[in-house]
């Protein structure tokens, strides 16, 4: 878990991470074997096979993430398009909010939404709605660019509150 800051200068979802642009100083750091999940005989060999960090801000429109992964193999099929985008290189993530209790780890209330790159370009995924906000499948509402740069991957991600949570809610920075 981290903290998500402000937005000072909204994130261009471009690919590229510009100077001031995302604020890596309450990151989330991806390098533990208990934060690998193995699927099909893919087994995480150390932080020199894949690591990652997250960076999460807001503002009015938007949750923003942006991912810098390092992977020696990036890894995509033109088989495991639509839902099947987790068997490669995927940013998957999942929000809980039950409203008026905060977050929450029930798992049958969440969103769960992954983001790839493929063949036919980048791929949003919805796989669960919470409150039924987005609907489930391919989903063009919300920004992605994915580029990759020898072993790095940067993943820009913008996730619009309308497709998080159907009520208004007031959030002071």
């Amino acid at each position: 878990f981290t903290v998500a800051p402000y937005a000072e200068v909204k994130p261009q979802i471009d690919g590229k991470i510009g100077e001031n642009e995302w604020n890596f100083g309450a990151q989330m750091i991806l390098s533990e074997q208990s934060q690998a999940y193995d699927l099909d005989g893919f087994k995480w060999m150390g932080p020199d096979d894949l690591n990652a960090k997250v960076a999460v801000e807001w503002d009015e429109e938007n949750l923003y993430f942006c991912v810098v992964s390092h992977d020696d193999v990036f890894f995509t099929s033109a088989s495991d398009v639509g839902r099947y985008i987790y068997r490669g290189d995927t940013f998957q993530l999942a929000i809980s909010y039950e409203k008026g209790m905060g977050l929450t780890n029930s798992t049958d209330l969440y969103t769960n939404i992954g983001v790839s790159k493929t063949d036919g370009g980048e791929l949003v995924y919805v796989y669960a709605s919470e409150e039924l906000t987005i609907k489930v499948g391919r989903n063009k509402e919300c920004p992605c660019k994915i580029t990759r740069d020898g072993e790095t991957t940067i993943y820009e991600f913008a996730l619009p509150w309308s497709q998080i949570i159907s009520t208004t809610v007031d959030i002071e920075a």
